[in-house]
């Protein structure tokens, strides 16, 4: 795995439980907090038998925490298709005369120079 992959997996990693609150009760939420679980990293990282005790739910709540958690932190996926396409997308220039003698902006994958004169 690259280095840059390991450093977006480490920012998603230190998101913060409360901002997950839509899929997590407020409850869980103070639980986890008063035993100092306050980001993703460190609810995955506890022990799964240690972290139900200290906040007091079952392995089946757990599981689903887990699940939300993971799913919150984990990055999009891309088909194939999907990158292929975005990759035969015009690049547009912000000009929009240039963009329209262009038909839609610069195509990807060639070698490019734009230059004026200001007058």
């Amino acid at each position: 795995m690259s280095d840059k992959k390991l450093d977006i997996y480490t920012v998603h990693a230190y998101k913060k439980l409360s901002r997950i609150r839509p899929a997590l009760p407020i409850k869980l939420l103070d639980a986890c907090h008063e035993v100092g679980v306050n980001t993703c990293k460190d609810f995955l990282l506890q022990f799964p038998l240690t972290l139900m005790k200290q906040v007091d739910i079952d392995y089946q709540e757990y599981i689903t925490l887990n699940r939300i958690i993971s799913r919150s932190i984990s990055p999009s996926s891309s088909t194939i298709l999907s990158l292929l396409q975005t990759s035969e997308s015009s690049l547009r220039t912000t000009l929009k005369q240039v963009d329209s003698i262009l038909h839609g902006g610069l195509p990807p994958g060639i070698i490019t120079e734009v230059s004026y004169k200001v007058i």
